[in-house]
């Protein structure tokens, strides 16, 4: 799907901030032809904070309040934190882009006889190179991050995996496994790369990695075994991938997890044997899940 020019990842990540940078700069310029030119750098500031700190209030609220996660209600806990840190960083931009503008404008323009200090435009001149730098990383970053989730060039995805192998980037190497458009032989090599020991810890940083494989519809049915009983914490997207082996559904037929188990009614490469055997589990909720799935599969009791 192709978007337009103004919808496109890269105009998403860089429009706004520029936007905002210009709003910033006509509002440090109107305020100083205005006439009133005391402390023009402390209420750019505050324009730029209010603005900012609001947007970034809303779209977390929104964020927070649309999320499928059932941990979602956990930002609020964290939201005026954040919040007060991007009030408090947007204040610094706002004044540091209103200093150095004013201290160009005053030595350019001396009919506008505006005064800055040596050491305010120094310190303006640090904020903004380093907001700067930071916000071309976190652009570069998440660039990379987004194409590494939408690449369709077998290529390009085997030289971010080369990135995230060498670097032992895991967000990276996650994205890779999510793509639709990785390819089995690649994530083969995504998945012999994991080390050996990551595979027992829960909270492993390679955790999203194994989630990933185990969603993924590419992934071979020999890895989706060996998750199985290396990773028994990802047993329940494993139990609903329909590459997933017939000894390996037989195998999550008996797990002591009833989730898992009510999940796998749901895999249409279920055997009639096998959901015959979950109409009778002991869980009511397993039993109903595999009578439903074995009546609209259309198999008979005889």
């Amino acid at each position: 799907m192709r978007f337009p020019i103004f919808l496109s990842p890269k105009m998403i990540l860089i429009v706004p901030p520029i936007a905002i940078i210009i709003g910033i700069l006509v509002a440090a310029i109107w305020w100083a032809r205005s006439g009133s030119r005391n402390g023009i750098a402390i209420k750019t500031g505050i324009l730029a904070s209010g603005i900012i700190g609001l947007g970034f209030v809303l779209l977390s609220l929104y964020d927070i309040r649309t999320s499928h996660s059932s941990t979602a209600a956990i930002g609020y806990i964290f939201l005026p934190y954040c919040a007060f840190l991007v009030f408090a960083a947007a204040y610094l931009i706002g004044w540091s882009i209103a200093t150095i503008v004013l201290a160009v404008c005053g030595r350019f323009w001396k009919k506008w006889d505006i005064k800055q200090k040596k050491w305010s435009v120094y310190v303006a001149v640090c904020i903004v190179a380093l907001s700067g730098f930071w916000a071309f990383k976190t652009t570069a970053r998440n660039l990379l991050l987004k194409k590494a989730y939408i690449s369709t060039s077998e290529l390009e995805l085997n030289t971010l995996y080369g990135k995230a192998a060498s670097h032992e980037d895991i967000e990276l190497m996650g994205n890779l496994v999510k793509n639709p458009n990785t390819s089995e032989n690649l994530l083969r090599r995504i998945y012999s790369s994991i080390p050996d020991s990551t595979f027992k810890s829960p909270g492993s940083g390679y955790s999203r990695v194994f989630s990933e494989l185990a969603r993924n519809k590419k992934t071979p049915p020999d890895i989706l075994a060996s998750l199985s009983e290396k990773r028994p914490y990802e047993r329940v997207p494993i139990a609903t991938n329909p590459n997933t082996p017939l000894n390996v559904l037989e195998q999550l037929a008996e797990d002591k997890d009833s989730q898992v188990r009510t999940w796998l009614c749901e895999n249409h490469n279920v055997t009639r044997e096998i959901l015959t055997k979950l109409k009778n589990d002991p869980d009511k909720i397993v039993r109903n899940h595999a009578d439903s799935s074995f009546r609209r599969r259309g198999f008979s009791d005889k």
